[in-house]
């Protein structure tokens, strides 16, 4: 079914997004929406660090997860709650309530987390947030996870956009070679290289700016953007000096890199950075796949469903289909029928 690609009928289709997704926080069976969701959502939250705990939601699979990796979907840059909500036009949409429906109506359970000081989590992202917490804190959840799981034989695939990807390399180093990992747009440079890289673009980004503003005006601005938050963002200069490549080096299991062609947050040279060094590592299993024409939200333009694209999960779900195959790409079980085109996600101004 050709994917809806104008704004006014993602948003009419928001209201039963959020009336299913109000479900799934009650911790009800789920049985409305298109496509159909039949599950359990369970709300759980772990205390990491004194003042600090982070909630997170599990949808479980429509069957019994018999071999098949619980789906962890990790948020990119910037304080966010388990929708990700990402830009679309002038508007936010939650990105991940809508990805993580087209894995659930496939047979996959999905984990979604709150980041520290967003959605039902507690303690301040502003104050304490950092690459390197927040990939701690991914690990308390999935203990907590695994220590309340049936299915004592759990394993994950982890997917993460942008940062989120740095995130789950860190936490996937950690896992046994079943677990896999899904990096969107993943960075292999330290964030100064980045900033650098960014600059040229942000400057020539009209939308940015007043029509007053020259070059060097916009450039000034830039520099002083960048001293402010070097000298005061806790994030931001952990992000400048971190070094994404040595945590990837030591992910194991399957790896799938999927990066925008038209990319100029993160440029697609970087994936393939990634997987040629796993491969001198040894890896056997790393795919790249450049998607033509999308940025590093997957869109092609600004009004465009941002990351949820019908491109991207037709490559994660060809992708873990054929290394689970426990799951069709069209169905929640081989052989099972296929799925109509997933509601639209919840969407606000920001």
């Amino acid at each position: 079914m050709p994917f809806l690609h104008t704004r006014t009928m993602f948003l009419a289709l928001a209201a039963g997004m959020a009336a299913g997704s109000a479900a799934c926080d009650r911790g009800s069976h789920i049985g409305q929406g298109n496509p159909r969701i039949t599950g359990v959502a369970i709300e759980r939250s772990v205390v990491v660090e004194p003042g600090v705990s982070v909630a997170y939601v599990y949808e479980r699979a429509r069957t019994a997860p018999g071999g098949r990796p619980c789906i962890v979907l990790v948020t990119g840059e910037g304080a966010h709650d388990r929708s990700y909500p990402a830009p679309m036009g002038d508007t936010l949409l939650s990105a991940y309530d809508f990805l993580a429906r087209v894995l659930h109506s496939h047979g996959y359970g999905v984990l979604r987390v709150d980041e520290r000081g967003t959605g039902r989590s507690t303690g301040s992202y502003a104050n304490t947030a950092t690459t390197t917490r927040l990939a701690a804190d991914l690990r308390a959840v999935l203990r907590d996870f695994q220590s309340f799981d049936p299915d004592t034989s759990r394993f994950f695939v982890l997917v993460g956009h942008g940062e989120g990807a740095v995130i789950a390399a860190m936490v996937a180093r950690e896992l046994d070679a079943r677990s896999g990992t899904v990096f969107l747009g993943a960075p292999a440079r330290p964030g100064e290289v980045l900033v650098r890289q960014r600059q040229p673009h942000q400057v020539r980004d009209a939308r940015q700016w007043s029509r007053s503003a020259s070059m060097a005006d916009r450039q000034q601005a830039l520099a002083r953007e960048h001293a402010r938050r070097a000298e005061g963002d806790v994030w931001y200069r952990e992000f400048l000096t971190l070094d994404p490549m040595p945590h990837y080096a030591g992910v194991q299991g399957p790896m799938l890199l999927l990066h925008g062609a038209s990319d100029w947050q993160v440029s697609p040279d970087q994936a393939e950075a990634i997987a040629a060094q796993q491969r001198r590592r040894g890896a056997r299993d790393v795919t790249v796949t450049v998607l033509d024409g999308v940025d590093h939200f997957f869109r092609r333009d600004r009004n465009d469903l941002p990351i949820a694209t019908p491109v991207v999960w037709d490559a994660v779900l060809g992708w873990l289909g054929a290394r689970w195959p426990g799951v069709s790409r069209r169905g929640s079980r081989a052989g099972a029928p296929a799925t109509a085109t997933p509601p639209a996600p919840s969407a606000s101004t920001p």
